[in-house]
């Protein structure tokens, strides 16, 4: 699990700290070790800046597969990125820097066992850029395997976002139980 997932930048005397919500700790900015990454983060991969998507919006797809990107969504994806198959037949946005580091984690494994993972996420990747209106055309391929009909709903999960059918999103999101979510809590640790 990401802990960084969790955490903000302060300032404090003139230096930059990372809060990390999950452990309660402040961490110097300049380099973090993150647990169960063997890997270290420092500023410079940030850029300075947090990825903060969240929030869950309902929108309509026309009949020309477009849907509109909600503003705050687009501010941190920026001007073009990344749409590609999520998880649970739903489709995520990312950033090109947060695209870039999802990328990364393939690195850490063997070819041979992260190929099929490669081929399904980049394999019907798409590059997007919304128009004036704030919209995005979802292509066919990407349409079908997130089997979305007209009513989608958009959702921002931190550092990227997802775009659900809503009937698929209504059903996921009512099988998750606080209970649920405190057993997982517990499990890893948080």
């Amino acid at each position: 699990m990401n802990f960084i997932l969790y955490s903000l930048i302060i300032y404090s005397c003139g230096a930059k700290w990372i809060v990390n919500g999950v452990l309660g700790c402040y961490f110097p900015l300049n380099i973090i070790q993150i647990p169960n990454f063997n890997q270290s983060y420092s500023i410079d991969n940030f850029n300075g800046e947090v990825i903060m998507l969240v929030g869950t919006y309902q929108h309509n797809m026309d009949d020309k597969n477009r849907v509109f990107i909600p503003a705050k969504l687009r501010e941190n994806l920026g001007d073009r990125f990344i749409m590609s198959k999520g998880i649970d037949h739903c489709l995520s946005l990312y950033s090109f820097d947060e695209w870039e580091k999802f990328l990364q984690k393939f690195d850490r494994f063997p070819a041979a066992k992260v190929r099929n993972m490669k081929l399904y996420f980049c394999g019907g990747a798409v590059e997007v850029k919304p128009d004036s209106q704030g919209r995005v055309v979802i292509p066919q391929l990407l349409k079908a395997h997130a089997g979305l009909k007209k009513e989608l709903t958009i959702t921002g999960v931190q550092e990227h976002a997802e775009i659900w059918d809503s009937e698929q999103w209504n059903e996921k999101f009512n099988q998750i139980t606080s209970e649920d979510v405190y057993s997982l809590m517990e499990e890893v640790g948080f």
